[in-house]
């Protein structure tokens, strides 16, 4: 690692880690709809949703939020959900423990009491506290959603001081949405898009600049190859990138060329290939016997020879004589009969 680090004077590596808050890379077109986000996190009893797939940077965006956020006006908490949560108590006692409860935070009730009461003195300071919730999708049914569900209602009988930015995929939104509860709540919904080409370049530039790299070393037909290979997805790039300075220090270059790229999407499509070749094998001595069975089998028994097949003959038969049931006298005139339904 440090040789790898030395060779292109980095302290740490470029893309491995992600960027700082203030660092965060936001496409032009991201802005307004963020902005508007930022100006609903000065309100209270606001639910915002920003929506994207995965890998696009909806966690650096949870952190962009909460670091435009000003702490002599707002107290910001970001949770980030590891688990599945299928019950509601899984909110308050974090709430609880972030605004400095000191108790135990498995008793619901005094977490409750105490967040209560923390929020009359927020309300009282005349200060806003914003819940960003990143990874919402961990909330797997509409059960979950009850404590945000009453801190937002709450605020119509007490003190209003709170917020909620939700950040996941398509599914929280149509949980949210299909929940009569939340029926008019959503004050705002953000899309993130994957990145263009023009916005790859620039946060692949972006990067580089913020460690001090050029963006030279990495030419425009590496950015355009990066972009068709990535699909835009922030995730992707900064994987083909780090392993590209890595490839590039190996070969003890400076330059990113395509051929780095092309080498790891040819081993993602050769390990692509070898999971759908790949068959389940019990016991590999015994796959090897059977296969050595299989190949005596064949040498003993070879497969014989298909004959070519032979254009079928058609056979007239003359009924015109049968013009009646009584002309049928014999046995060979019934014959004849059977033949024609035969056909």
């Amino acid at each position: 690692m440090t040789k790898y680090l030395n060779h292109w004077r980095l302290e740490k590596p470029a893309f491995a880690a992600a960027s700082e808050p203030d660092q965060t890379y936001i496409p032009q077109r991201w802005k307004c709809d963020l902005d508007i986000v930022n100006i609903l996190c000065h309100q209270s009893g606001t639910l915002n949703l920003i929506i994207s797939e995965n890998g696009h940077g909806k966690s650096s965006l949870a952190r962009y939020i909460n670091n435009n956020l000003s702490v002599n006006t707002h107290d910001t908490i970001v949770v980030a959900l590891f688990y599945q949560e299928s019950k509601s108590g899984w909110l308050i006692p974090k709430l609880a423990k972030f605004l400095g409860y000191q108790g135990q935070v498995d008793s619901l009730k005094a977490s409750l009491e105490y967040v209560a009461q923390a929020l009359d003195k927020i309300a009282t300071e005349n200060r806003l506290l914003s819940i960003i919730i990143d990874e919402a999708d961990k909330l797997s049914n509409q059960q979950a959603l009850e404590e945000i569900h009453n801190l937002i209602s709450i605020q119509s009988i007490a003190p209003a001081c709170i917020n909620f930015t939700i950040i996941g995929t398509q599914k929280i939104q149509s949980l949210i949405e299909d929940s009569p509860k939340f029926t008019g709540r959503i004050r705002h919904c953000t899309k993130i898009p994957p990145l263009d080409l023009l916005e790859t370049r620039e946060y692949i530039r972006s990067r580089l600049k913020s460690v001090g790299l050029s963006h030279e070393i990495v030419p425009e037909a590496s950015i355009r190859y990066l972009h068709s290979l990535s699909k835009g997805i922030f995730a992707k790039i900064n994987t083909h990138m780090e392993n590209a300075l890595i490839r590039a220090w190996m070969n003890k270059t400076h330059i990113i060329d395509t051929h780095f790229f092309h080498a790891e999407a040819a081993e993602q499509k050769i390990e692509l290939r070898s999971k759908d070749q790949a068959k389940p094998v019990a016991n590999n001595e015994h796959s090897e016997l059977k296969y050595e069975r299989e190949e005596n089998r064949i040498l003993q028994y070879p497969p014989r020879e298909i004959p070519k097949a032979t254009k079928p003959t058609t056979i007239n038969h003359d009924i015109s004589k049968f013009n009646d049931i009584n002309d049928i006298n014999d046995i060979n005139d019934i014959n004849d009969i059977n033949n024609i339904n035969d056909i």
